[in-house]
């Protein structure tokens, strides 16, 4: 009778590691599987923006860089070095019509639009390339134009 109550007992004690194993599982491994589902947004969510000027429509689009906390230009965007203007892919912009840039005749098309931002101005830059990811193989003979603009102090958070 002793030897069956012990067999029972490690019956037992072998169903009860079991079911710890399964509970582990179920508790540690189960939620790493499902926040692997989860299609959580990018850090910079693209954006764009369609704008009509007489007859000629202007689409810019661009990743959205956000700040988390961090100081932006002369820090995580360094002045005086050529910036893709936004976060992953380069900024593109289309003109459905030729127009003036800068003082400068433009055809209508696609283009990568660049700058170099500065304290006290920025260069702002259209490059024939819209095809680049950031500013990684951009070439400087292929600059349409460029021109300058005066910075205006904003807030921290805009």
């Amino acid at each position: 009778m002793a030897v069956a109550s012990t067999i029972g007992l490690q019956k037992r004690i072998n169903n009860n590691i079991s079911m710890q194993a399964i509970v582990y599982f179920i508790t540690l491994l189960l939620p790493a599987f499902l926040v692997a589902q989860i299609d959580l947004p990018p850090a910079s969510p693209d954006a764009a923006w369609t704008h009509q000027v007489g007859f000629t429509q202007i689409e810019l689009s661009y990743s959205r860089p956000q700040m988390r906390g961090r100081k932006i230009f002369g820090a995580l965007v360094p002045y005086d070095v050529l910036w893709r203007t936004g976060a992953g892919e380069s900024t593109r912009i289309k003109f459905s019509e030729d127009v003036v840039f800068g003082g400068k005749p433009v055809k209508k098309g696609q283009y990568g639009l660049y700058s170099i931002p500065g304290k006290e101005e920025w260069i702002i830059i259209l490059n024939q390339d819209a095809t680049l990811h950031g500013d990684f193989g951009y070439d400087e003979k292929k600059r349409c134009t460029s021109c300058k603009s005066k910075t205006n102090k904003q807030s921290d958070n805009e």
